[in-house]
């Protein structure tokens, strides 16, 4: 354990000035306490729950009684009041005083054992009411006090009874409650002790309600709850230190988890990733907190402690996940176990492919739940020659009593899902397979496989780790449907175009976009790779392979807008596999070049480069209602011929008419919901974006910044009330 450093200063001082100490005169001590009283704490209530109940645990460990429970009292209709019970040593008289009746006063800062150090917390329930009792247990004895905000509004404690006790040493704390408040205050004790480790007995709540259950998995110093995210269960992420849980911003660290990611697993994190169901546990003194204790203070000292215990949270993380997995019968079980603690981890997603690259099953990555049959891509077949089949059956949306099927090129790893090989006349197929997911429920989807060629099966299977992996037959379900077996594996599989055998095309643009099949649109060529020119694209069963996914009829649309837009044509061809020699041909471009070069170009023969871009970056920003309230007030002033002295304003305003009347052009919205559609505006702006283009909102902002007034008047006055005298009144502070 160890104590945050403190900061030590030399100062060099002047012969000539006198230094004086810094206080607090009497008359001032109403209104400092005042502050302490009503402004430390955002939340009074978890305030008074937390620190009263840090406070104990301390009186606890101060008696060396760390394994007897405080005991927590919540309040009730019958008797509304929030009590905390100690088992320390009690306090007399003068410690009374001294602790209750002075800011800042504390016994703990010297050791790292104790959690309250601040002096403050014992004032705490003044931030709710203007009173509280404490009922302090010494030696036989029960001294009574009552401390309360007195007519001066700086706080007064009295003595109010003594008498015998059987009951053990200790202190009582016990705070009124306001009949309103019994519900938050029941709430926020539930929550607070979830993340409780010392030992607490809570009275008036059930044990249920403020466990958190058992972590889906931990390690050393943290644990994750795969709760769904946003749930009544789930919670932000916190780190534990002495008993008291504080959010874990994420976002302020996300530089440090990036790099640590970086250095794992050789790829970045988003810091959200870590942002819930994590809880972190630290020695006290590992991290500082601020004066109320309701929120980390991220200095250099607590950003390094975190990142060192961050470290050792991620090489576990790898160990226990790959433990976890490494004993799974199968790669189907690999996933769902992984998908079990995983499924809900990162807010983003992307611990998939984190993991993944770390965490495998005999070197097979988990990361995915699905298990991927892409036939054609992976095992370099022609369409239309598949070893298998896949039909996914699936309830149907708008009835529940029905199912439908597409094909599949994937099968599920969930417990919900069934995987079968077809060996039945698939005249009953359907029937059966309304029987198993609509009338016995028995599983939500079920991927049905016809095996059309069996040796080639068995090897794909093999790649994919499921070598030996015996798969249930359809026959073997339970079904009111009558059976008959067939031997699907021994059919030779067909091919029913021959066009699908061909690996090269080219993409007809006159085709009408509303044909019924991807192949419709291509046709099959022969290229020469060292003299053709041409625009080539990688395809995927006749589809442009391209991430995010474009459609094909999205694709021949904004091809044509671009081709139409320049006044250019372009032989465009489509390879099922790539050629290694593609690239000895300069004059066969591949396609998101060639969009962006044959925009950049016909902007250019136009003089409309500049222009576009001012366009597109306009379109990226967004303005507040006051700005736009503050833009409509200066040109309505402009409209009605108003003298505008202020230089900024009249270039501004030129700027924004500039803009407006970019905006308005058809041919800048076309081509830009082309570039948007293919996915090629970040591109375009990559390459021909100089970084001399005019943000008129970037110059908005920064004008704003100029002139901060103008964001505290409401946007009615500016725009919908549209009064002229207060236009007069505004304009005129810049005139």
């Amino acid at each position: 354990m160890q104590i945050a450093p403190k900061n030590e200063n030399s100062v060099m001082l002047s012969d000539n000035f006198k230094s004086v100490s810094f206080g607090i005169k009497q008359d001032g001590l109403a209104h400092i306490f005042g502050v302490l009283r009503n402004q430390l704490y955002s939340d009074k209530i978890l305030a008074v729950v937390r620190e009263y109940s840090a406070n104990a645990v301390d009186a606890n460990v101060e008696a060396g009684k760390e394994d007897q429970a405080i005991v927590i009292t919540a309040p009730n209709s019958f008797d509304p009041t929030f009590r905390v019970r100690d088992f320390g040593n009690g306090l007399n008289e003068e410690e009374i005083r001294d602790i209750y009746a002075n800011y800042g006063e504390s016994t703990k800062r010297k050791s790292n054992k104790l959690i309250g150090q601040l002096g403050l917390g014992s004032k705490s329930a003044f931030a709710y009411g203007d009173n509280f009792v404490i009922d302090s247990y010494v030696n036989g004895k029960k001294f009574t006090y009552n401390a309360y905000i007195d007519p001066s509004q700086i706080g007064m404690i009295a003595k109010m009874n003594e008498e015998e006790t059987s009951e053990p040493n200790g202190v009582e704390i016990c705070v009124p409650v306001k009949y309103a408040d019994i519900y938050d205050f029941t709430e926020k004790i539930k929550n607070f002790f979830k993340f409780w480790s010392s030992k607490v007995e809570v009275r008036g709540i059930d044990a249920s309600e403020i466990s958190l259950g058992n972590a889906t998995i931990e390690g050393t110093n943290w644990k994750y709850f795969s709760h769904k995210q946003y749930s009544a269960t789930s919670f932000p992420s916190v780190v534990v230190m002495g008993n008291v849980a504080y959010p874990f911003n994420s976002s302020i660290m996300s530089q440090e988890i990036k790099n640590l990611f970086s250095e794992k697993v050789g790829r970045d994190c988003y810091a959200p990733s870590l942002a819930y169901n994590f809880i972190f546990y630290v020695d006290i003194g590992t991290v500082e907190v601020s004066a109320s204790r309701e929120d980390l203070q991220y200095t250099d000292f607590t950003k390094k402690n975190l990142v060192q215990l961050l470290d050792g949270f991620f090489s576990e993380l790898i160990e226990k996940v790959n433990g976890k997995i490494e004993n799974a019968a199968s790669i189907f079980e690999a996933k769902r176990l992984f998908q079990e603690t995983f499924c809900n981890l990162f807010s983003h997603g992307n611990a998939f492919s984190f993991l993944g690259k770390k965490c495998n099953w005999k070197g097979l990555d988990v990361s995915e739940p699905d298990v991927d049959f892409h036939f054609s891509q992976d095992e370099n077949l022609p369409d239309g020659h598949e070893p298998a089949v896949i039909k996914h059956y699936f309830t149907g949306r708008r009835s529940r009593k029905a199912v439908n099927f597409y094909l599949e090129t994937k099968l599920s790893s969930g417990e919900d899902h069934l995987n079968v090989i077809d060996d039945c006349d698939s005249k009953y197929l359907k029937k059966r397979m309304i029987d198993v997911i609509v009338n016995k429920k028995s599983y939500k989807i079920v991927n049905v496989i016809t095996v059309q060629d069996q040796e080639l099966w068995e090897k794909a299977l093999a790649k994919r780790g499921l070598d030996g992996y015996t798969f249930k037959k359809l026959s073997e379900i339970e079904v009111s449907v009558p059976v008959r077996l067939v031997n699907h594996s021994a059919k030779t599989p067909s091919i029913r175009n021959k066009k699908h055998l061909k690996h090269t095309f080219t993409l007809d643009l006159t085709k009408n976009i509303k044909c019924n099949t991807n192949s419709s649109y291509w046709n099959p060529v022969v290229v020469d790779l060292n003299n053709d020119t041409g625009v080539w694209m990688k395809i995927h069963r006749f589809g442009w392979v391209s991430d995010p996914p474009v459609g094909l009829d999205r694709l021949i649309v904004s091809l044509n807008d671009i081709c139409s837009f320049a006044n250019v044509s372009a032989n465009f061809i489509g390879f099922k596999e790539v050629p290694k020699k593609i690239n000895n041909n300069i004059n066969l471009i591949e396609l998101k070049d060639w969009i962006i070069k044959t925009v950049a170009d016909g902007l250019k023969t136009k003089g409309q480069l500049d222009d576009f871009i001012n366009y597109i970056i306009t379109n990226r920003s967004e303005t507040s209602c006051c700005q736009r309230g503050a833009v409509a007030l200066f040109r309505r002033q402009k409209d009605s011929q108003t003298v505008i002295n202020s230089q900024d304003i009249q270039d501004f305003l030129k700027q924004y008419e500039k803009i407006i009347s970019i905006k308005k052009q058809t041919t800048f919205i076309n081509i830009h919901e082309a570039l948007n559609s293919l996915h090629c505006v970040n591109l375009f702006l990559l390459a021909y974006s100089s970084g001399t283009q005019v943000n008129l909102f970037d110059n908005l902002n920064n004008f704003f910044n100029k002139y901060p007034l103008l964001s505290l008047v409401d946007t009615s006055f500016f725009d919908w009330a549209n009064k002229p005298e207060t236009d007069k009144t505004i304009l005129s502070i810049f005139n």
